[in-house]
């Protein structure tokens, strides 16, 4: 049971480091881009647009691989 145990950790620790990482992000009051690099799947980003302290919108982007992600923020709001 020790073998398999040992065998298991080392092939934790050995794996490369999986993920994506955001490398850019740029925002106006029409849209918002974000650059991941990297790999894996399955990450959501939550991206806030404020103005002077106040929360306007809030939106969820999926990051199902590397590349550049686009949403487009709410142009209904008051400034």
């Amino acid at each position: 049971m020790k073998s398999v145990f040992f065998l298991l950790m080392a092939f934790l620790l050995f794996q490369p480091a999986l993920g994506l990482e955001i490398v850019d992000i740029y925002s106006d009051p029409r849209s918002c881009d974000v650059t991941a690099e990297g790999t894996g799947k399955g990450y959501l980003l939550s991206v806030d647009l404020f103005t002077f302290g106040k929360l306007l919108q809030s939106r969820t982007l999926a990051l199902d691989h590397p590349g550049t992600g686009v949403l487009r923020w709410d142009a209904t709001y008051d400034h």
